[in-house]
């Protein structure tokens, strides 16, 4: 799940065009637990060879992160949940009002959907959202009704034999860097991969294109 601003304040990080997230990666999963889904944040930043001790240790020692538990509306003859995920969207989860200043939140009753577009690989949404302060804002006409376009994009993550790439300061600039405590050529178990630019850049799939 990657969250970009698509309309922003010009002002700190509230900048049109900006992943925000500050470069860490966001994988969500999906659990059923009674009569709720769980959206759950997978945590990818420590691993171990599947069946190897240090890989029994790993899922002993760390866990997922559940963020929200979301009412079953209705399930298919499939297999299929329909849940309303309004209130992950319509939220100021990612906290872009504290960026904007001290003392902004999230406006519910003045915020709207901007634009929603869904493929079969991927859902691109984007939220006209409205932050309310105090002050003055150089940038912003009110500081009573600030609105930011903040654009996600969640993709499902291809099944196909990728195989990531070892950072090489030749060929990349951006590193998604981890544990991993199967490989014991380091001390402290880190391992860096590049993350090629384009992917920096945008990591939608399928059709759409984010803006």
């Amino acid at each position: 799940m990657l969250t970009s601003i698509a309309k922003g304040i010009s002002r700190g990080m509230v900048l049109g065009g900006m992943t925000w997230g500050f470069g860490d990666d966001v994988l969500w999963s999906f659990s059923k637990a009674g009569e709720k889904l769980h959206v759950m944040r997978r945590n990818v930043r420590f691993k171990a060879t599947p069946g190897s001790p240090e890989g029994s240790a790993v899922k002993l020692a760390y866990s997922d992160s559940v963020l929200y538990a979301l009412p079953i509306i209705t399930s298919t003859p499939t297999g299929g949940m329909l849940v309303d995920m309004t209130r992950i969207f319509m939220s100021d989860d990612e906290q872009i009002g504290r960026q904007i200043g001290p003392g902004f939140s999230f406006a519910s009753d003045r915020s709207t959907w901007a634009k929603v577009k869904a493929f079969p690989q991927n859902v691109e949404l984007q939220v006209a959202a409205v932050y309310s302060g105090g002050g003055d804002l150089e940038t912003v006409a009110d500081a009573r009704g600030v609105q930011v376009n903040v654009h996600y994009s969640i993709s499902a993550l291809p099944s196909s034999g990728y195989t990531p790439r070892m950072a090489d300061d030749r060929i990349g600039y951006f590193l998604t860097v981890l544990k991993d405590f199967s490989d014991k050529k380091d001390s402290e178990h880190f391992v860096r991969y590049n993350q090629p630019l384009e992917s920096a850049k945008s990591r939608s799939v399928g059709q759409a294109v984010a803006p």
